[in-house]
């Protein structure tokens, strides 16, 4: 297995132990709080997720980029990185800290306002933990890479939990978060020490830096605008239980997102050396088999989250929150169509194009805000799932259509065709065989497993270490 297959997996398994332990964090709250305070903690850490966007995609993602195309200068790139990434997450502290009076009559609760000044507190740490996960990501270091990441989820959910059942509720939970983000930081600035760099003078490179870090800024608020606005709107026209569900409904449909994020960590700074070394039939080879893993592994967790939604709802959170089913089932795949857009995004910025991906995002999450404005008011929270739908579909066909020009013949055809049939009979067992409580989880796995199988029968596993090379 190549180096590259093997950093994504890992980097993909570390995700997934990181969604896990936000699924056990999750579940644990919605059940120790009940709908309507956690609908309170879900709106607050969506607020602090929308504002941690500005620290953790500009100068980082800029690391992913520049150090594999310049190994030599990469302690120079480290050193200039740490220091306007400091400074650039202080200035992002000082101005939301002094902005919480505002945003709370926003969100017409004025008990917002000391709840989002305790989860301020995350944001110098966790833009720092995301630096050093860009530095590791650059370097390819995957092996560290994976284990921050492992080790900030776990972490955190002990330190929420744990400072939750002290008695200081949902905020008690922020300050776990909080704990969790210095945890990880800690942990990607200790394992920096060991890595050895070729000496480096220090080389001025702020305008490059500002001119992929910007753009990248931007998309990235535009890009998690279309994963959050809704909940926004939900909270604004609906009533707090009501966001409590939508909360709960988000949670398990993200599942693809967090996942793929360990595919955008190896796909970004791979695809970046490949077209600095002006290797076009490697760059296509390379997308072509990200889009079969991609599709290979998304449409089993369509399938089955879809046509178990409320045995999967009552299972996490009981049969109190039923209906988040309906809702669940719309966003397994407005969330689908969202993670195929961050992965064309992704691409479009190892490209050398932040920007456009900027512009389709940014055209995504305006398109989602008339929509929800129309269809919330008349199907409730059902609508802001289906808004967020038409939105993410839009943006994603929009930057399919780009990255498609770009490089040609990088849809693997046949893959999908064999993908398909084994969803399809996926799919099929799944309506035959119903399951409820932990039986679903036997369901879930032997039906994974028959997909498997096909896709072996098939000949699309038979070289799954060539998937990505």
């Amino acid at each position: 297995m190549s180096s590259f297959a093997r950093g994504t997996f890992l980097l993909m398994a570390a995700q997934g132990v990181l969604m896990l332990s936000g699924y056990a964090l999750n579940v644990f709250l919605a059940r120790y709080f009940g709908p309507e305070q956690y609908g309170v903690y879900g709106v607050a850490m969506a607020v602090l997720v929308w504002v941690e966007l500005f620290v953790i995609n500009g100068v980082p993602t800029a690391m992913q980029k520049f150090l594999p195309e310049s190994a030599e200068k990469a302690a120079s790139w480290i050193r200039l990185g740490r220091r306007a990434q400091f400074v650039y997450a202080l200035g992002i502290f000082a101005v939301f800290v002094a902005s919480v009076p505002l945003v709370s009559r926003g969100l017409q609760d004025a008990a917002f306002k000391m709840l989002l000044w305790i989860a301020a507190a995350d944001i110098l740490f966790y833009g720092m933990y995301w630096f050093y996960l860009g530095v590791h990501s650059g370097l390819h270091r995957y092996e560290n890479q994976a284990l921050i990441i492992a080790s900030y989820g776990i972490s955190k959910v002990a330190c929420c939990i744990g400072l939750s059942l002290t008695g200081l509720g949902i905020t008690g939970a922020l300050i776990g978060n909080f704990f969790g983000s210095a945890i990880g930081l800690a942990i990607g600035a200790g394992l920096m020490q060991r890595v050895q760099l070729p000496a480096a003078p220090d080389d001025e490179h702020y305008s490059r830096l500002l001119k992929f870090a910007v753009p990248i800024v931007l998309y990235t608020l535009s890009n998690n605008a279309l994963l959050y606005i809704d909940l926004i709107f939900v909270k604004h026209f609906l009533t707090p239980v009501s966001a409590g569900y939508y909360t709960a409904a988000a949670t398990i449909a993200r599942v693809p997102y967090f996942i793929f994020l360990g595919l955008t960590a190896t796909v970004l700074p791979a695809l970046s050396r490949m077209l600095a070394q002006e290797d076009h039939a490697a760059s296509r080879r390379l997308l072509r088999q990200t889009l079969r893993l991609l599709f290979g592994l998304l449409i089993p967790v369509l399938v089955l989250v879809s046509y178990n939604a409320s045995e999967i709802v009552a299972l996490l959170y009981t049969a109190t929150y039923a209906a988040a089913t309906p809702i669940l089932r719309w966003l397994i795949l407005s969330i689908a169509m969202y993670t195929l857009l961050v992965i064309l995004s992704t691409i479009m910025s190892a490209d050398g194009y932040p920007h456009r991906a900027f512009q389709f995002n940014l055209f995504a999450a305006i398109i989602d805000i008339p929509l929800c404005l129309a269809l919330i008011p008349q199907w409730g929270a059902e609508g802001a799932a289906l808004a967020t739908l038409i939105a993410a579909t839009v943006g994603t066909l929009a930057a399919g259509f780009f990255v498609l020009r770009r490089f040609n013949s990088i849809l693997p055809w046949a893959s999908l065709l064999r993908i398909a049939i084994a969803g399809f009979v996926a799919l099929m067992l799944s309506l035959w065989w119903m399951s409820s409580g932990w039986l679903l989880l036997v369901e879930l796995v032997v039906t994974f497993g028959v997909y498997l199988a096909i896709l072996y029968v098939l000949g699309e596993l038979k070289e799954v270490d060539k998937v990505l090379v």
